[in-house]
Order: C-alpha cells, then sequence, then structure tokens
C-alpha cells in the first residue's frame, strides 16, 4: 500500500503553528500516511520547492482557517482568513480542475468558529 501525503494547510501565528504541527503528528502516527507541514517557507524557492510540490504530490489537503481580523466588504463587516491558507486552497482547488477523478486530492477545510454579537 502506497503512503499518502496529507497536506497540512494551517497558520503560522505561534498558536496555530504549534496545532498544524500537532495534527501533522497525529497523520504520521496512523499507518500509511505522511504529512507535510509548512512551517518555515519563507522565500521564492521555498515556495515553488515545498508548497507547489507537495501540493501537486498530496493525496488529501486538510485546512484550517484561523480569524485573522476583520475587513470591509461590499459595505459589510467580515472576519478574514490567512491569505496564505486561502491561497494553498485555491492552488489545489485549481489542481483538482485540471486531475482525472481517480486523482483529485481529498479536501477538508475547517474554520475556525466566529461568533455575531461580539463587542
Amino acid at each position: 500500500m502506497p503512503t499518502r501525503l496529507i497536506f497540512v494547510c494551517h497558520g503560522q501565528l505561534d498558536h496555530e503553528r504549534k496545532n498544524g504541527l500537532w495534527l501533522a503528528s497525529v497523520i504520521e502516527k496512523m499507518p500509511g500516511f505522511r504529512a507535510y507541514f509548512a512551517d518555515a517557507v519563507h522565500d521564492t524557492d521555498g515556495l515553488s520547492q515545498h508548497i507547489f510540490g507537495n501540493l501537486e504530490r498530496c493525496d488529501g489537503f486538510l485546512a484550517v482557517m484561523h480569524k485573522r481580523g476583520e475587513v470591509e466588504f461590499l459595505g459589510r463587516r467580515i472576519t478574514r482568513a490567512s491569505v496564505w491558507v486561502q491561497q494553498e486552497l485555491a492552488i489545489v482547488t485549481f489542481l483538482n480542475y485540471q486531475r482525472q477523478a481517480e486523482r483529485r486530492s481529498k479536501v477538508r477545510v475547517f474554520a475556525e468558529q466566529v461568533l455575531s454579537g461580539r463587542g
């Protein structure tokens, strides 16, 4: 049975990074699975070699979208997530669009709950 690569897409703030590393460690303990978590990519070479390469190779994509502040959009205040997480989700979505059905990555996205009416 081939090893399946799971791309763990997570924010890079300290508490987010810790959670991402924990998720990757849980995946690594599962027989037949390997995790990739980009915790130290800071240049274009790293981006193309690590992020794009692992997105291309991954069998699964697990993203956690953390609250990153509010922005105004079309007259409404909305809570945004990490731009990098959103971009990696867009890339894997595009790759899946171009792939044959049997080669598409399974995608799961979890969002930090945003409570309405908070002060």
